[in-house]
C-alpha cells in the first residue's frame, strides 16, 4: 500500500512537472537568455529593429530592378521576419539595344553622339545625334568606359530639343557643359540615378542645370523639401537653380562653402534651415535672389545679433530673409560680402543724414545700406563708417559728388552705379576693396584716383564713364579684371604711380581698355605703350 502512495506521488509530481515545461515552452519558447544584464542574465523579448548587412542576414541578392534585402534582427543575433533593402542595384545587361537582357527594361538611349576625353579615361556626351527618343537616358557607360560629362565647351549637349519630355541622368556624371537643356521647352522632367550629396558634387557649366525643370527626381524621389545630407561639405555652383518646384532646403553645419548660384532661381524656395551657428552662416552664405524665411539652430532668424568674433558676413549671407527685423554687427567684422543684407524687407535701419546704417550699440553706423531718398544732390557719410554696402547709391541720379572718410575700407558692387550726375569722388587710402561695377556708367565722372591700398580693379569696374579723362592707379594694384574701363571713350591719361617693371608684372585682361583712346601708361621711371 505504501509503495503505491509513493508511486502515485511521484508519478504525480512527474505529471506536474510536465505542464510546468510545456506552459514554458508554450508561453517563452521565442524568449532566449540575454547575457551581461549585471545580474547574471535573464529572459527577453526579441526585438527586430536591428539592420545588419551580414551574409547571415541576406535574404535576397541585389538585382538590377531591386537593391538587396535583408532580415531585420534582434541585438542578440537572431533573424527576424521583416526585412530592409541596402546599397545599390545591379548594373543591367547590356542586349546592345538599350534594354537588358535580364529584366528587358530600357535603361538607355542609344543613337547620342559622344566624345572621349582628352585624356583617353571616359567619354562625354555631346549631342542627341541620330536619337529620336522623347524619353532620353544617357548610359553610364560608353565603349566599355565610364559616361563622365554632359556637353563640351559652349554649346549645350541638348540645347533646342523642344520634343524632349524627360531626361535620365546615371550618377556615373561628374561635369556639366554649358547650358545643357536650355531651349528644352517641353522637358519638364529629369532624373538623376545616385544621391544628393553626389549631385552637389556635380561641376556644373554656365547656365540652368534645371532650367525651368518642374520635376526633379533624385533616386527616384521627387525633391520638394531638400535635405542636404550630414557629411557634405560644399554644395557645388548652380546645383539646383532654375528648379521650379523646390520649397524648401535644409543645409547641415558640415556645409561649408554655398557655390555661386546654386539655389538660383529656385522660384518656389521659401525657407532654409541650417543647423550650423550664426557664425559658421555668416561664413556661408547663400545666392538664391529669393525671399526667404530664414532658420539657423531651429530658430527662425529675427533679431540677428552677429557673435563677437566674426570677421566676415559671406555675399548674400541674408539676403531676402522676409523675417529678419534688426541686425547687430560687432566691431570685429573686416568684411561685408556683397548683397548680405539686400532685399530684407523687415529690416530696420539706423538713420543719420538721409542714410540708413547697420551697426552696434557703440557704433551704429558701420555698415551704410543706402540713401533715404535717392533724390538727393549731396551726402555725408559718417567718419565711423567701415562699409559702402552693394548698390548703396545705385541710381542716385542726382548726385553730384560724395566724399568718402578714411572710416571706408570697403566700397561694395554697384554702390555709385548709374549715379550719372556725379562729377567727383575722392577713395581715400583706408580703402582696401573697390567691388565690381562700382563706378558703372557714372558718365558725368571726369577724373579718379585709385589708391595704394587697392589691389585688384574689379570687372567693369569704371565701365561706361565717358566723361573720365584721367585715372592714376596706385602701384599696390595687381590685377586689372576684364572691361575695367571698357568705354571710357575720353580716357587719355592712364598714370601708375609705380614702375614700368611692376606694371608689366600686374595681371590685366585683354580687354580692360576696349575704347579707351589712351596709347600709354605713365610709370614712375618710364611708359608703356598700349
Amino acid at each position: 500500500m505504501k509503495k503505491a502512495k509513493k508511486f502515485l506521488v511521484g508519478l504525480l509530481a512527474f505529471v506536474v512537472v510536465c505542464v510546468v515545461v510545456l506552459v514554458f515552452v508554450l508561453f517563452y519558447g521565442d524568449k532566449k537568455p540575454h547575457a551581461g544584464t549585471g545580474n547574471g542574465g535573464g529572459i527577453h523579448k526579441h526585438v527586430y529593429d536591428q539592420e545588419i548587412t551580414d551574409e547571415d542576414f541576406l535574404k535576397s541578392e541585389a538585382t538590377c530592378t531591386a537593391k538587396a534585402t535583408y532580415y531585420k534582427s534582434c541585438k542578440c543575433g537572431a533573424k527576424g521576419t521583416a526585412t530592409f533593402e541596402y546599397g545599390k542595384k545591379r548594373e543591367h545587361t547590356d542586349n546592345n539595344d538599350g534594354t537588358c537582357s535580364v529584366c528587358l527594361q530600357k535603361y538607355y538611349s542609344i543613337g547620342l553622339e559622344y566624345e572621349l576625353s582628352d585624356d583617353g579615361t571616359y567619354y562625354k556626351v555631346t549631342g542627341i545625334g541620330e536619337c529620336t527618343d522623347t524619353d532620353l537616358m544617357i548610359p553610364s557607360t560608353h565603349n566599355n568606359l565610364q559616361v563622365k560629362q554632359i556637353g563640351s565647351g559652349a554649346c549645350g549637349a541638348f540645347y533646342g530639343c523642344d520634343s524632349l519630355t524627360s531626361v535620365t541622368i546615371p550618377d556615373s556624371i561628374t561635369m556639366f557643359g554649358d547650358e545643357i537643356f536650355y531651349g528644352c521647352d517641353s522637358l519638364p522632367s529629369v532624373y538623376y540615378t545616385g544621391d544628393i550629396a553626389s549631385w552637389c558634387a556635380i561641376e556644373f557649366g554656365i547656365g540652368f542645370p534645371l532650367y525651368n525643370i518642374v520635376d526633379f527626381y533624385i533616386d527616384n524621389e521627387k525633391v520638394v523639401d531638400l535635405i542636404i545630407p550630414d557629411g557634405v561639405e560644399i554644395i557645388n555652383e548652380l546645383a539646383f537653380s532654375g528648379y521650379l518646384s523646390l520649397t524648401s532646403v535644409t543645409i547641415p553645419a558640415s556645409v561649408t562653402r554655398i557655390g555661386d548660384g546654386a539655389f538660383y532661381g529656385c522660384d518656389a524656395l521659401t525657407s532654409v534651415y541650417y543647423t550650423g551657428d550664426i557664425a559658421s552662416w555668416c561664413a556661408i552664405g547663400l545666392l538664391s535672389y529669393n525671399a526667404v524665411d530664414l532658420y539657423i539652430n531651429n530658430e527662425k532668424v529675427v533679431d540677428l545679433i552677429i557673435p563677437d568674433g566674426v570677421k566676415i558676413i559671406n555675399d548674400f549671407a541674408f539676403y531676402g530673409c522676409n523675417s529678419l527685423t534688426s541686425v547687430t554687427i560687432p566691431d570685429s567684422v573686416t568684411t561685408v560680402g556683397s548683397h548680405s543684407f539686400e532685399n530684407c524687407i523687415n529690416l530696420t535701419y539706423n538713420i543719420k543724414g538721409n542714410l540708413k546704417y547697420l551697426g552696434n550699440e557703440n557704433n551704429p553706423y558701420i555698415y551704410l545700406v543706402g540713401m533715404v531718398d535717392k533724390t538727393a544732390t549731396s551726402v555725408t557719410i559718417d567718419n565711423a563708417c567701415k562699409f559702402i554696402g552693394a548698390n548703396a547709391f545705385n541710381y542716385c541720379i542726382n548726385l553730384t559728388n560724395v566724399a568718402i572718410p578714411n572710416s571706408v575700407t570697403m566700397i561694395g558692387d554697384s554702390a555709385f552705379a548709374q549715379c550719372y550726375d556725379l562729377t567727383s569722388v575722392t577713395i581715400p587710402n583706408s580703402v582696401t576693396t573697390i567691388g565690381y561695377r562700382a563706378f558703372y556708367n557714372c558718365d558725368s565722372l571726369t577724373s579718379v584716383t585709385i589708391p595704394d591700398s587697392v589691389t585688384t580693379i574689379r570687372v567693369a569696374t569704371f565701365y561706361g564713364c565717358e566723361s573720365l579723362t584721367s585715372v592714376t592707379i596706385g602701384d599696390s594694384v595687381t590685377t586689372i579684371e576684364n572691361d575695367a574701363f571698357w568705354n571710357c571713350i575720353n580716357l587719355t591719361s592712364i598714370t601708375f604711380t609705380g614702375t614700368v617693371a611692376e606694371w608689366n608684372e600686374i595681371k590685366i585682361s585683354g580687354e580692360w581698355n576696349s575704347s579707351v583712346p589712351a596709347t600709354k601708361v605713365v610709370c614712375s621711371d618710364g611708359e608703356v605703350a598700349l
